[in-house]
């Protein structure tokens, strides 16, 4: 009687032990997650932050007007270093008695108008010197040109051309911050057809 107690006793306990040796998958997969290394998630504003402020160093705000201003001295200018160039062109002419074309600022001057064009400078010192002609194909060859040369609005240079002459109008930039130069008909000799004025070089010396 005592030994089928003790029997029962070691079979409790066996089967006891049996179940609890046992656990559910859920339980370890529940385990497995709680113990696994949590990774820091990185906010997504990141990139976009990193990207304006790229774009606030590669974008720089333009304070420019646009006016250009002539700051180097020796060079040849064009027609891109002037201000108010709406009646003037930049193209290859023929001039009378010149065997090759040439470059030039060209502009059509008639009986009651003139033309002019601006420089504006940044310079220390300096000579501007202008070559001024007609071009071949003007539809007069009897009209006399008048250019003019203005630095800082007085007159420093005048040259009268007929249709097969040319000049060069000079004035040192010591000081002068705008030069003008201005061309109109002061002849024409009774025939007022249209006369095209050029400025074959424009150079700083």
């Amino acid at each position: 009687m005592r030994l089928s107690a003790v029997a029962a006793v070691l079979m409790t306990f066996v089967l006891v032990a049996g179940c609890g040796g046992e656990e559910d998958p859920s339980s370890q997969s529940d385990r497995a997650n709680a113990e696994a290394p949590q990774l820091e998630s990185v906010p997504s504003s990141t990139s976009s932050t990193t990207t304006q402020r790229a774009s606030a160093t590669t974008s720089a705000a333009s304070t420019s007007t646009g006016v250009p201003i002539i700051r180097k001295g020796k060079q040849s200018l064009r027609l891109a270093d002037a201000q108010e160039t709406d009646s003037w062109i930049e193209g290859s002419y023929e001039v009378p008695k010149v065997p090759e074309p040439v470059q030039a600022l060209a502009t059509n001057v008639g009986c009651y108008s003139d033309r002019e064009l601006e420089f504006r400078f940044s310079l220390e010192s300096g000579t501007l010197n202008i070559a001024v002609a007609q071009s071949q194909d003007s539809k007069s060859s009897s009209a006399i040109l008048q250019f003019s040369l203005l630095a800082d609005g007085r007159s420093v240079d005048v040259r009268k051309v007929s249709f097969d002459q040319q000049a060069v109008l000079t004035t040192q930039l010591d000081g002068v911050s705008v030069v003008r130069v201005r061309v109109e008909q002061v002849d024409s000799s009774g025939n007022c057809d249209t006369t095209t004025a050029l400025l074959t070089s424009v150079e700083i010396v």
